[in-house]
């Protein structure tokens, strides 16, 4: 057992100091939506931050002996590479790289093009078939042949790309420089990294000095990390996506108050599970609860969907558009 030390700065629901006021003329809040409350948190987990399955754990477990029976090899130096970490002491995010993000790109909208074309093409050559008073076979054949050759490019570029993540993975999905971003439970600070040539450029702050907030855009919802004080802020569709409803979003802006607390336990997630002997609060709460360490990962398949189905109807009693703003005690928002 290795436990880490909080740093002065480490943010604690039970402590905040006195705030200034948040700007009217702040970029962040010009951008619009809803400003999400503060406190009075549940012990939520959004759905895709509920992984990954004991299985998945189990055949990490193997994965890390074996690389330490040969290091250099295994999945995990692979992984580790690419800078996002959700430990005891930070959650760390970066991007693939652009030649990366470019060849998933590719293969996405090759196959939703072939698909698209595919389906239009064959309706329009029953349809003009059926239509057609004579030499319906040769017109068939037409619409066919201009069906195959207008989807073709499309197949041809979903096929390749598809082939070229399947089998070199590892050597064409490169990582960036260095994380986007980085929320630190140890320190309690919020980090925005940039890259210009050699230099790396850093901007941090409390996380208590950001504000949660839900932009709508075509019916979908966002979820955006904004600075108070100043433009910084923190997009997280890279990590859950546009979503249809709210209550997920909810569920993550909870999920980040309890992991960033400092006097409360780490949330008992299956990813965090391999870290919990390491946070101090965690380690106290685990031994006077007498939780199983080893809880996740000895789980079946089928005690862990229904974990799953119960902690998504904990997410769907959320109350968050209901609840008092305990930040409102410390800030004056105009």
């Amino acid at each position: 057992m290795n436990l880490i030390s909080y740093a002065p700065t480490a943010f604690s629901s039970a402590r905040l100091p006195g705030l200034a006021a948040a700007s009217s003329g702040s970029k962040p809040l010009k951008r619009g939506g809803w400003r999400m409350p503060w406190g009075n948190t549940r012990q939520v987990v959004p759905d895709f931050l509920m992984s990954p399955s004991p299985t998945e754990l189990r055949r990490e477990v193997l994965e890390e002996h074996d690389r330490m029976i040969n290091p250099g090899e295994g999945v995990l130096k692979v992984q580790a590479e690419f800078h996002n970490h959700l430990t005891h002491e930070y959650l760390r995010f970066a991007p693939y790289a652009l030649s990366s993000r470019l060849l998933r790109s590719i293969k996405l909208w090759s196959k939703l093009a072939f698909w698209f074309l595919a389906v239009m093409g064959l309706w329009v050559t029953i349809t003009g078939t059926w239509n057609a008073e004579e030499e319906r076979l040769r017109t068939f054949l037409a619409f066919f042949l201009f069906t195959v050759v207008l989807t073709f490019p499309s197949l041809i570029g979903w096929g390749v790309s598809a082939f070229l993540l399947s089998r070199f993975f590892a050597c064409l999905i490169r990582p960036t420089r260095g994380p986007a971003w980085e929320l630190s439970r140890r320190t309690g600070m919020v980090t925005l990294f940039k890259y210009r040539g050699k230099q790396v450029l850093t901007h941090s702050a409390p996380f208590h000095e950001f504000d949660a907030y839900i932009r709508t855009r075509r019916g979908n919802h966002e979820f955006w990390l904004e600075h108070r004080y100043s433009n910084a802020a923190i997009s997280f569709l890279p990590i859950c996506g546009p979503r249809p409803c709210f209550v997920s979003l909810w569920a993550l802006w909870d999920f980040l108050q309890n992991y960033m607390d400092t006097s409360q336990p780490l949330p008992d997630v299956p990813g965090l599970e391999r870290y919990r002997g390491n946070d101090p609060t965690t380690v106290k709460h685990d031994g006077e609860t007498g939780r199983d360490p080893r809880c996740w990962v000895d789980m079946d398949d089928e005690s862990f969907w229904q974990a799953r189905v119960s902690m998504e109807e904990s997410v769907e009693a959320l109350d968050t558009d209901s609840r008092p703003d305990l930040m409102a005690r410390y800030v004056k928002f105009t």
